[in-house]
């Protein structure tokens, strides 16, 4: 077998890699949606102005404030390449123009942006996409308010921005939030493998889950703001993810490592370095469509569980499913 070969399957099966930048450009205010709430400040003129959103992340937030207009773009979170998603892992929004005003050298302006977190304004990192407002989330990444200053590049928070702070939003408290439940149904199609129960967890009914339930579906659900949290909360220690955000080297927030101790293996194959068509493999796919009571599925997610929201508030359609699957390359 070709065991360099199992990397390159990885990277075919990637749900996204970061990619060449293009821009989002807007119209008036997009209409930002979700279970989470922004205040984003802004000062243009020497005064801070705010302006309260309903959105998940800080980008979200920007684009569906009353400060974005027509012709403002910023970094999307992903773009899309011979039809591939690929994710601007390190560049989700970035302010390339907003309220009709562009970073300028010439003239040495440029947007300062600030975040809130704990007790304090700080200097925003990059990607500020990924700044989100729920607790269950990394803290490095928490935030519920975001101002955005231009005019001289700012090295430290102006003095003019703590004074004013009307209509600061705070951080959402998700365990337990019935807007946060994610369901997933999970499956080990493949039977050439042995699932591993390190903790026990049960399913929707409260019932204890069995290697004999993994082999023919369970229903399992989880708090979170986003999958891949939820599912660390449905199953415990029985998943490994990548925890860093934006990513943690090749890997992106997220990402799969194991569930139930089963990764992505080769389990077929000669070894012929540039032949992979004789290969097999058994993977993890991730379906975010799957629609509970008919079993139908409709689409493999095009995001790592870390980009995947809330599936839904019922036992019913866009439960998300993770079926443990065979995989021939010829």
């Amino acid at each position: 077998m070709k065991n360099g070969k199992i990397f390159a399957f990885a990277v075919a099966l990637m749900m996204f890699a970061a990619g060449g930048m293009i821009v989002f450009q807007g119209t008036d205010s997009e209409a930002a949606s979700g279970n989470g709430q922004f205040t984003v400040y802004v000062n243009t003129n020497g005064t801070w102005l705010n302006d309260v959103v309903v959105a998940d992340d800080a980008a979200q937030a920007i684009m569906g404030s009353d400060f974005w207009t027509a012709g403002d773009s910023m970094v999307p979170l992903y773009t899309m390449s011979g039809g591939y998603v690929s994710l601007n892992q390190d560049t989700y929004g970035a302010i390339q123009t907003l309220s009709g005003l562009t970073d300028d050298d010439d003239e040495e302006t440029y947007w300062s942006v600030f975040v809130y977190q704990g007790s304090n304004w700080v200097l925003a990192n990059e990607p500020l996409g990924y700044y989100k407002c729920f607790d269950d989330y990394s803290s490095v990444w928490q935030t519920a308010n975001i101002a955005l200053y231009y005019g001289d590049e700012q090295a430290s928070v102006p003095a003019s921005l703590t004074s004013s702070m009307a209509n600061m939003s705070q951080i959402v408290a998700v365990d337990n939030n019935p807007n946060f439940v994610n369901y997933f149904y999970i499956k080990v199609s493949y039977g050439g493998v042995t699932p591993l129960i390190t903790q026990p967890f049960n399913d929707v009914n409260g019932n204890p889950v069995t290697t004999a339930d993994l082999a023919a579906g369970v229903l399992v659900k989880g708090y979170g703001s986003d999958a891949y949290i939820a599912l660390a909360k449905a199953v415990g220690i029985n998943f490994s993810g990548e925890p860093g955000v934006p990513a943690n080297g090749y890997y992106g927030y997220g990402w799969m490592y194991s569930l139930f101790n089963l990764t992505t293996q080769q389990i077929g194959g000669t070894a012929t370095p540039h032949d992979w068509t004789d290969d097999t493999y058994a993977y993890w796919v991730i379906y975010d469509t799957y629609h509970y009571w008919t079993g139908e599925i409709d689409h493999v997610s095009d995001f790592n569980l870390g980009l995947i929201g809330e599936a839904g508030s019922a036992i019913a359609d866009n439960t998300i499913a993770l079926i443990y699957e065979y995989y021939s390359m010829n």
